[in-house]
């Protein structure tokens, strides 16, 4: 307490915070009769996941403005952008406890977790350049005089997601009805990235179209650490965060194949194929969840609701081109994927 601080006001202030408190340990230790399913050795689990993938560097299209050469053109509002939908995924699991004394709750967990994705766009051009090169505010599909082009632009792409982790959990202190415990595993991830576009154009009565196709593979495998927060609120429910982070060691493989619209700029396109990067990179995952569990004849089952995100600071490997209608020299960037929604989970043990 400062000097200046009411007297009365300092002590209800930390009177309450020490009444809530208080208040939280007694609702949690009436509840905390450790359970004699929790020491069954063998359980199984299975999540239904409802994510959405967030990719960097989404954009398809910029517009422009009109009556200049395409390679002079400046951004003149927001891109558009080809955003993934929530897609359906699962996660599968089998955890063995150790022959430790109950209460530490040591044990091992294998957990394979799969998500595939797709998306599709269509947008209309007026005054659109495509900006599947981030690092350009140039048309590598087109490079004539935008305000001369009418016609489509489609994207779609989809991904397909692996991981997989195998971990343990031992305790880093158990206060009723709080407890820490701490995680050591290795994480292992897969992503297999396809982006296909076509452009149809139509100038003085004549159609065009031209043809974009992206891919890249990248796997990851590293050192995961982590710490499992849990509050048992009463006897059937508890409320449970996860904090992971671990550092992959990557090899991701690019491809790159679009043909040109117009013959007289075919040197500035082409195909690159494949391009190979190497490098270490983060993942987290926060995950918040409540669960709730009962005795189904000599089984123990536990449901549990929650939100997950995870965060892959260098997943995908896409080809750019460092100049503006630069053909002749391509890049590596890598881009940042986000996975974010609910799932439910069942989990049985005996």
């Amino acid at each position: 307490m400062t000097k200046n601080e009411n007297p009365l006001k300092f002590f209800i202030h930390k009177y309450f915070i020490g009444l809530i408190f208080s208040q939280l340990l007694i609702l949690g230790t009436a509840f905390c009769e450790i359970n004699n399913n929790q020491c069954n050795r063998f359980a199984f689990e299975a999540d239904y996941l409802y994510l959405q993938p967030i990719l960097e560097n989404n954009s398809i299209a910029v517009p422009v403005s009109n009556g200049q050469h395409a390679f002079n053109l400046q951004p003149s509002g927001p891109g558009k952008s080809n955003k993934f939908s929530y897609s359906s995924g699962y996660r599968l699991g089998a955890n063995y406890r150790l022959s430790l004394p109950c209460w530490l709750f040591e044990n091992v967990k294998l957990q394979f977790t799969y998500i595939p994705a797709q998306n599709k766009r269509t947008i209309s051009l007026a005054s659109f350049l495509e900006s599947l090169n981030p690092s350009s505010s140039s048309s590598i599909l087109e490079a004539e005089r935008v305000s001369k082009i009418s016609g489509v632009l489609t994207s779609k792409h989809f991904l397909n997601y692996y991981s997989g982790n195998l971990s343990i959990d031992f305790p880093v202190f158990i206060i009723c009805p709080f407890s820490l415990s701490c995680q050591l595993g290795l994480h292992y991830v897969w992503m297999d990235y396809h982006h296909h576009v076509r452009l149809s154009t139509k100038r003085n009565s004549q159609f065009q179209s031209g043809t974009l196709r992206e891919k890249s593979h990248t796997w990851g495998l590293g050192p995961e650490l982590g710490f499992k927060f849990i509050y048992q609120m009463t006897r059937l429910f508890v409320l449970k965060l996860d904090i992971i982070g671990a550092l992959l060691i990557e090899q991701s493989e690019a491809h790159f194949k679009m043909p040109s619209l117009n013959s007289s700029y075919d040197h500035y396109v082409g195909r690159f194929d494949p391009q190979k990067l190497c490098k270490v990179f983060p993942f987290w995952e926060t995950k918040l969840r409540m669960s709730h569990s009962f005795s189904l004849k000599s089984y123990a089952v536990e449901i549990e609701l929650g939100y997950d995100y995870l965060s892959y600071f260098c997943l995908i490997n896409r080809i750019q081109f460092p100049g503006n209608g630069s053909g002749f020299s391509a890049d590596n960037m890598l881009t940042k994927v986000d996975f974010q929604g609910p799932y439910v989970s069942v989990n049985v043990s005996f």
